[in-house]
């Protein structure tokens, strides 16, 4: 038999509520009721007015009592870079699956502390990086393990800008390229990654937990 998947919506707890988590609520909006998001701060207003304004679920007052929630399965660490790890052995200790924002850890050695933690919880832990999830690239990564295209000497990466960053970088004269100038989109990272953590979350703690294979993906 195939493992049954729940339609209760997954309880997300966005940990830090600034910028990044607006950007992340506007990641997460196409996976529309099936996640039920949380907002988390040291400021318990703070904690509201960023519920009120992006229409979450709900709200704490502090990043323990996110923790300590029966409402929440799975939290994103949106902290200064300096607290993830911490946190993201807090929430594998409180049964919380987690997501992570780059720059994920500080050092090489807290990825192997977190991955014992994780396998120990029966939790996952994913860093929230774009690249490793884009289509192009899994297609590229199967390519190379079937040597599809022979032996790799090199490689070279282009990235599209914003108008306005081009601006900015021609000294803040007004551009109007003739067409757009933006990187190629791809899924949401975090939808595509709180998909997998509903379906695990599904089956039950007693499945074994899965590193993210991208752990060492850090934004450029």
């Amino acid at each position: 038999r195939g493992a049954r998947v729940s339609t209760r919506p997954l309880g997300l707890a966005l940990l830090g509520c600034g910028h990044a988590a607006r950007l992340a609520a506007g990641g997460l909006k196409p996976l529309g009721n099936a996640v039920r998001c949380l907002y988390a701060s040291r400021d318990a207003e703070r904690a509201r007015a960023f519920a009120g304004e992006l229409r979450g679920a709900g709200s704490f007052g502090s990043y323990d009592e996110a923790l300590k929630s029966p409402e929440v399965d799975a939290v994103l660490v949106l902290l200064p870079p300096d607290q993830h790890l911490d946190w993201t052995l807090r929430a594998l200790s409180a049964g919380k699956h987690v997501v992570v924002e780059k720059p994920p850890f500080l050092r090489a050695a807290d990825f192997d502390t977190v991955e014992a933690a994780a396998r120990a919880a029966g939790r996952r832990v994913l860093v929230a990086e774009n690249y490793f999830y884009k289509p192009l690239l899994v297609t590229l990564r199967r390519l190379l393990r079937e040597k599809a295209i022979g032996e790799v000497l090199g490689g070279a990466h282009r990235i599209g800008l914003s108008p306005s960053v081009i601006a900015l970088l021609h000294g803040f004269r007004r551009l109007k390229p003739s067409k757009p100038l933006s990187m190629a989109t791809a899924p949401s990272p975090i939808g595509i990654m709180f998909s997998g953590i509903q379906s695990m979350s599904a089956r039950g703690s007693s499945t074994r937990s899965r590193f993210s294979r991208a752990r060492f993906s850090f934004d450029s």
